[in-house]
């Protein structure tokens, strides 16, 4: 566990809000730095050709790690397209409406609206948000975009579920469709789909990662159209106590993962099949983000019925 973050959980408002406006400006002069490094179009470009993509994608980006990308996101939007959607594939963003932990946001909200939901996730995911094709999942916490011919199936029942990560969402059907995640310019910290063996084990994962409160939302999709949904948010207390850098040591050298330096940063591309595979099986080992663990009979059933599962898409 990391002192300063538990210190900074327990610490006052006004100390919390003051660490806040400091963390803020020293990412500000962190950018400013980065922006001295430059990507050229057609580096960028060959990175786009090398690579091997062929099914639906899930992109988690941050260009403000990466430095100045000729040509801006515009050219990322424009290599997505050709190496994705112009092959008849899906392109798959997160759309999370909010900064800091989902368990403060769900406390404040009553109504999630996706006409009006923000996308806090970067100028890529919100370009793709604002086309008239998008689809967007009502989960209020874990909200994502897709593009493409299979949009409507990634995200129209993610909201039935009170966790945003199981079998109906698009972060599960992701792996279950044998697609692939591109880190461009994210870290490997960011990478969501680590959520979804949580879910599938539900109440028998051996850490409680969720608050007890279920929360009533009110959900307006964008035809206007009501429907009521329960959710939980993720404990802000337990994630004190996460950390995946020993399992990405694993997930950066699998069979499917391939990785090129890009600027300040690097693009990443994994299987999400292989990723959900290696988090089971490093379950089995009682290896969790959480640390060392203890499996009941229940736990060890569902892991095996994941595996055998997804061996056999």
């Amino acid at each position: 566990m990391k002192i300063v973050q538990f210190l900074f959980y327990f610490s006052p408002k006004v100390i919390k809000n003051i660490a806040t406006q400091m963390n803020q400006k020293r990412s500000i002069t962190a950018a400013k730095e980065r922006l001295k490094v430059k990507v050229s179009k057609e580096y960028l470009a060959q990175v786009f050709d090398t690579i091997q993509i062929d099914s639906d994608v899930f992109v988690h980006s941050s260009l403000m790690h990466i430095g100045k990308i000729e040509g801006g996101y515009k050219e990322v939007v424009r290599l997505l397209n050709t190496k994705v959607l112009d092959n008849q594939h899906t392109l798959l963003f997160s759309a999370l409406p909010f900064k800091g932990s989902s368990e403060e946001f769900l406390k404040g909200l009553s109504v999630f609206d996706i006409s009006t939901a923000a996308v806090e996730m970067g100028v890529v995911n919100e370009y793709y948000s604002m086309l008239p094709n998008a689809e967007r999942s009502l989960s209020p916490t874990h909200s994502v975009v897709a593009v493409g011919p299979a949009a409507t199936d990634y995200t129209a029942f993610h909201h039935l579920s009170e966790t945003p990560f199981d079998e109906n969402s698009p972060y599960f059907k992701i792996a279950a469709k044998k697609g692939k995640i591109l880190m461009f310019g994210a870290g490997l910290s960011h990478l969501t789909i680590i959520h979804v063996v949580e879910d599938l084990l539900g109440d028998d994962f051996p850490f409680r990662v969720y608050t007890k409160k279920r929360y009533q939302i009110e959900l307006i999709n964008k035809k206007g159209e009501r429907s009521r949904g329960t959710f939980k948010a993720h404990d802000s207390f337990r994630g004190l106590f996460r950390n995946i850098e020993p399992l990405t040591k694993s997930l950066r050298t699998l069979p499917g993962t391939v990785i090129f330096p890009l600027g300040c940063s690097e693009l990443v591309l994994m299987d999400a099949r292989e990723i959900i595979f290696c988090l089971l099986e490093s379950l089995q080992s009682r290896n969790s983000a959480y640390g060392k663990m203890k499996l009941s009979k229940k736990a060890e059933d569902k892991i095996n019925y994941w595996i055998s599962y997804f061996k056999s898409l």
